[in-house]
């Protein structure tokens, strides 16, 4: 019956911008063994992924002022109501992260292939120009 319940007010993962509805678990806020209820205040449904989070990693939940439940990363700093990225944890060293990921130049997304392709020079297997039958 809880879990009916639950489903019908979660509808899905609980965790900022995730939107699993399948392989989700009911997760108690206050650890039942700590003396957590299991009722729907204390339930929320969370996906394999962001249940792993909570237990293994650190990631908290807590409650505002408007007595929403809102999640903590093991920092400290509250995780976004839109979420967010994986990739946006990665915050220490922005030169680096850019390097990494390749991000592209100013001129945008068409100039970095540009650029990339004639960085390879003509042996880097390009296909023909398409042929236009008439």
């Amino acid at each position: 019956m809880k879990w009916r319940a639950l489903v019908a007010r979660d509808k899905s993962c609980a965790f900022p911008g995730c939107h699993h509805t399948r392989f989700v678990d009911a997760h108690h806020v206050q650890h039942w063994s700590a003396g957590g209820e299991t009722s729907l205040d204390n339930l929320m449904l969370l996906c394999s992924q962001h249940h792993k989070l909570v237990h293994e990693v650190g990631f908290t939940t807590q409650r505002d002022y408007q007595n929403h439940w809102f999640f903590k990363r093991p920092d400290g700093r509250a995780v976004p109501a839109c979420g967010y990225h994986t990739l946006d944890i990665m915050d220490d060293d922005i030169e680096e992260v850019s390097e990494l990921l390749n991000n592209p130049p100013a001129g945008g997304l068409l100039t970095a292939a540009d650029n990339f392709l004639s960085d390879l020079g003509p042996a880097c297997g390009e296909p023909p120009p398409p042929a236009y039958w008439h």
